[in-house]
């Protein structure tokens, strides 16, 4: 028997492992071939199939690493919409008409891009509205210069600041776009915390602001490194300040100039070749009079609007789209031993996440997780009882043996006495809860009598080991001196489970 279930086990892991790979979601396949040209090994891998994954313009590098003992492919500009990311990179072969997992070869590891230069502005809405959140403001302004240092800490990515209120002030908030490393991070951080809120938003100036100072920046980098630019603003009102007398008089809401002007610069202005990618994060302030005009306006500056409740959804968006901007820029590596020739697969789903359930190993060495055992005393019909029973269980049903000692009141006597019982039941699970079961069961056995058969409704704690058991309604067929006997009762007690 002990054989049994080790050929099972090895049987199903087996078959799990090879579903993995073959139902996976997200994965970049191709066939991989060594060959020799001019005395030197040439890897090739062709027929490149990706599915929920794409690479910039299909391109992949090849080399070889000693240090791994491996090839590695790099694909460029990797992107994937799996949730898992690049975080679970696995490489199979295929072998023996199936899938097979290599134990020895390193996972697939993401890298930032080395040969892009990335520029972008941080415009910030530091006016008087802001009030008590102001330092959660400052907070999430700072964790996204940190997530973005974490994949990216020798200066690729440049970042520049713009903090705005009055235009006045706005120019003197201004921190020039950097490559962000070690040394600038800290200044950036500081420069962040420094500077005190202030009445009046001048946002359009600000967004242009950030504008030209990405357009400047760009014309250090050489157009095959550049990457696009990106302005990410925060704000929590409309505009009242922004003007400009070439551009005309100010008036309200869509009509004003400056909005025309800006609105004009962000949806059509390109640096080298590419367009600007505008997010807006905000939080609706408390001076906003007209809501829809708020979004409107805002919508129509920006490719990405997120209007946030609060500030911890303004929080975890600018973490999202720190994750976003650095997904972009990143290229994958993935090994293959170098002797294998055929065809290779890297699979990119965590554990659990295939359209087929994986049955883990350890379910089937014990039944830890399928038998469950109680000691129960409680009352049921017209007895009081003590049972221990030890049930198989799945998702739906449960069947088991259980064995009870009760006590019955002659309900037409002065006297009680003990009938020990051995009884088989089994239950059909209606609905389960998070802290319940409730359960359509039966019984067949000797139970209060030579034969006995009943049936109700009851309901479980799950996942507790000492408490309130199960109350229901029992309807109770006895077979007892050659007569039917019938009733009904109540079924309540406390179990401990081991």
């Amino acid at each position: 028997m002990k054989n049994l279930f080790l050929l099972l086990a090895l049987s199903l892991l087996s078959t799990s492992l090879f579903a993995q790979a073959e139902n996976s979601n997200y994965y970049i396949e191709g066939d991989f071939e060594a060959k020799v040209e001019n005395g030197k090994f040439k890897y090739e891998l062709s027929n490149i199939v990706y599915k929920g994954v794409s690479s910039t313009s299909g391109n992949f590098l090849s080399s070889y690493t000693t240090e791994e003992g491996s090839v590695v492919f790099t694909f460029e500009g990797a992107k994937t919409n799996c949730p898992a990311q690049f975080t679970n990179v696995r490489f199979w072969k295929w072998q023996n008409s199936k899938w097979q997992k290599e134990g020895e070869t390193k996972k697939g590891t993401p890298k930032f891009q080395a040969t892009k230069e990335m520029s972008m502005v941080l415009v910030l809405d530091y006016s008087s509205s802001i009030g008590t959140d102001f330092d959660k403001l400052k907070q999430s302004a700072v964790k996204f210069i940190e997530n973005i240092y974490a994949k990216s800490p020798n200066g690729n990515v440049k970042i520049g600041i713009v903090l705005f209120n009055t235009m006045d002030n706005t120019d003197k908030m201004i921190y020039p776009i950097k490559g962000l490393d070690g040394n600038t991070k800290s200044e950036m951080i500081r420069f962040i915390k420094s500077p005190d809120i202030k009445k009046n938003t001048a946002l359009y100036y600000a967004m242009e602001k950030g504008v030209n100072m990405l357009e400047d920046y760009s014309k250090n980098i050489s157009s095959d490194k550049y990457d696009g630019s990106y302005l990410i603003t925060f704000t929590d009102g409309i505009d009242n300040q922004s003007m400009d007398a070439k551009l005309g008089a100010p008036t309200d809401g869509k009509a004003d100039p400056y909005f025309q002007h800006i609105k004009n610069i962000i949806n059509n202005k390109k640096i080298k070749g590419k367009k600007i990618e505008s997010h807006i994060i905000a939080v609706q302030g408390d001076d906003v009079g007209d809501n829809l005009l708020f979004k409107s306006i805002l919508e129509d500056l920006s490719n990405n609007f997120i209007l946030a409740e609060n500030f911890d959804e303004v929080n975890a968006t600018f973490a999202k789209i720190a994750n976003d901007l650095i997904n972009k820029w990143q290229d994958l590596d993935c090994y293959v031993p170098p002797r294998f020739k055929g065809k290779v697969r890297w699979t990119l789903d965590e554990d659990g996440v295939y359209e087929k359930p994986v049955v883990p190993v350890k379910n089937i060495k014990t039944t830890k997780n399928y038998f469950k055992s109680t000691l129960y005393l409680g009352y049921i019909g017209f007895a009081s009882s003590l049972t221990y029973g030890h049930r198989f269980k799945n998702p739906k049903k449960s069947f088991g043996i259980n064995t009870m000692l009760g006590v019955i009141d002659d309900t037409y006597g002065d006297y009680y006495y003990f009938i020990p019982s051995v009884f088989f039941q089994y239950s059909y699970i209606l609905n389960k809860s998070n802290n319940y079961s409730f359960e359509l069961y039966s019984n067949l056995g000797t139970y209060f009598a030579p034969i006995e058969f009943d049936y109700g409704i009851i309901t479980h704690p799950i996942g507790i080991n000492f408490g309130f058991h199960k109350i229901g309604f029992e309807f109770n067929m006895l077979f007892m001196q050659g007569i039917f006997i019938t009733s009904v009762g109540i079924e309540s007690g406390f179990y401990i489970k081991f």
